[in-house]
């Protein structure tokens, strides 16, 4: 069947109405409708099942790096206190003997002095994670040979400690001077701990990427867009520091830190961090880990403290505003970083040589 051509002027003036095929089949109908229902039945299902509504993309932390910017109490002040006897001196430093501890065959503890060491030796910065130590147990061990054994080395070596060992081994013609040393850091508390944090996370699910980053340091912009053609818009990332109960904590002063405050780092001083966790250096390990091989104090044997990064943005899908709960965590475990180094020793003769080794227990500070 052909259609018959319209002239123009008939079509201006026709109106085409649309044709439609009613088919009364009852069975047909039951068919359609029952397609229909189950259809609606397994969309109702996985909705209930995913919960896409509830879905959201896992941010990565980038920038992540914490360190150590010094001591807030200056060194004249900490030597000073630590060698007042008045009530008021820190114990570790009026009365070191008392945080003795040998329950443990490997773990001797007898600490007779307190001392203030260089920066590079008060915090041990590495990436992501730092070490502050607050005990050090250390072995130097001198090595001479011929001319350089005699009774000026043994006046020497015994100058050195009340502990040091002066041998001889004549056989070898050699001689050496053992020098056993544990001794508290002065203040390792006032120790400023700083960090800057950010964050990346695919919105698009894997799928033509859209990337959005924010960081602590980089003002009130973001970066969003897909790899490669990455541009600045306007964000806010605020930083808010909490117990592991979830109540808010104050370290350096707030406990929410903005872009602004952060440009330098987020922080304060190692006391303050611990206190979120609710710990300081004296606290009894086994008030909250029992165990019968622990000493009575975290100084001694040191402990790892983690700060949990949260990222959650507040309006979805935008990231205009996004808070970063940092969570301080205590875990108490035995905690220490070993060292040693081997070093010519001046002498009359080439082969002196001097091993030096130590054992540092202290605090370990993880940005995760």
């Amino acid at each position: 069947m052909t259609e018959a051509r319209l002239s123009p002027v008939d079509q201006f003036f026709c109106v085409s109405l649309p044709r439609k095929t009613v088919i009364h089949n009852r069975r047909l109908g039951i068919f359609f409708r029952g397609l229909q229902v189950v259809f609606s039945i397994v969309m109702i299902m996985y909705c209930v099942s995913q919960e896409p509504w509830q879905q959201f993309s896992e941010p990565v932390g980038t920038d992540l790096v914490v360190w150590c910017s010094g001591t807030s109490v200056s060194p004249a002040s900490v030597v000073s206190s630590s060698n007042s006897s008045s009530s008021s001196s820190k114990p570790h430093c009026h009365k070191p003997a008392s945080y003795g501890h040998a329950r443990h065959s490997d773990f001797q503890f007898r600490p007779d002095s307190c001392r203030q060491v260089p920066q590079h030796e008060a915090c041990l910065e590495t990436g992501p994670s730092l070490f502050v130590p607050t005990f050090v147990q250390a072995n130097n061990n001198w090595r001479g040979t011929g001319r350089s054994c005699g009774s000026q080395a043994q006046g020497w070596c015994k100058s050195r400690s009340a502990t040091a060992a002066y041998a001889v081994d004549a056989s070898k013609g050699t001689c050496s001077c053992n020098v056993d040393q544990q001794y508290f850091l002065a203040n390792p508390e006032a120790q400023r701990v700083l960090l800057l944090h950010g964050y990346e996370v695919d919105i698009a699910g894997g799928l033509n990427p859209r990337l959005v980053r924010g960081s602590s340091a980089s003002g009130d912009k973001k970066t969003e867009g897909a790899p490669g053609d990455m541009k600045a818009t306007e964000g806010q990332l605020i930083t808010r520091i909490q117990s592991s109960s979830g109540e808010p904590c104050q370290v350096g002063g707030r406990s929410d830190w903005t872009e602004a405050d952060a440009r330098a780092g987020i922080g304060g001083e190692l006391s303050e961090w611990l206190a979120c966790a609710g710990l300081t250096l004296d606290t009894d390990p086994r008030s909250i880990t029992p165990a019968d091989a622990f000493p009575p104090h975290l100084r001694t044997m040191g402990l790892t403290l983690q700060l949990r990064l949260d990222y959650r943005n507040l309006h979805t899908d935008k990231f205009d505003e996004v808070d970063c709960y940092l969570t301080v965590v205590a875990i108490v475990t035995w905690t220490r970083r070993q060292r040693a180094d081997l070093t010519r020793a001046p002498g009359p003769d080439v082969n002196n040589q001097e091993v030096l080794r130590s054992t540092m227990y202290g605090v370990s500070i993880e940005l995760n």
